[in-house]
C-alpha cells in the first residue's frame, strides 16, 4: 500500500440522515474510481447526528482531482442539503500556498507526526 502523502478526517453534522447516507455511498463509489485516494471511508454516530469523513490521498494532485471531481460537480449540492462540515482535520505537511486557501468549514493543520511506527 502506497504511504499517504495526505490525511483528512471531516467532522460533519448530519441534518437528513437518510439522504446523508446515500450520498455517502453515491460518493464512496466515485471515490473508488479516483487514481490516488487511498481511502475513502464514512463514520455516523449511533444517534445519526453526526459523522466523520476519513480521507487519504497519495498525492496533492490526487487531492486537487478529488477536489475538482464530480462528488464536488455532481454530490455538493445536494450533501450540503442533508449535511454540513462541522470541523476540518488535515494530517500531512501542507504547503503555504496551499494552506492559504479558504476552507470548507473550520480546519486544524496537524501538519506530519512527530513520532509514528
Amino acid at each position: 500500500m502506497v504511504k499517504p502523502l495526505f490525511r483528512m478526517i471531516v467532522e460533519i453534522e448530519v441534518i437528513d440522515v437518510d439522504q446523508f447516507r446515500v450520498i455517502a455511498e453515491e460518493a464512496s463509489q466515485i471515490c473508488r474510481e479516483e487514481p490516488g485516494t487511498l481511502i475513502y471511508e464514512w463514520f455516523i454516530d449511533e444517534g445519526g447526528h453526526t459523522a466523520r469523513l476519513h480521507e487519504a490521498y497519495e498525492s496533492f494532485e490526487a487531492l486537487d482531482a478529488h477536489g475538482e471531481g464530480r462528488v464536488f460537480t455532481e454530490l455538493a449540492p445536494r450533501f450540503f442539503e442533508a449535511a454540513r462540515f462541522v470541523h476540518i482535520h488535515f494530517y500531512g505537511e501542507m504547503p503555504p500556498e496551499r494552506a492559504r486557501h479558504a476552507p470548507l468549514a473550520p480546519r486544524t493543520i496537524w501538519g506530519s507526526p512527530f513520532a509514528a511506527r
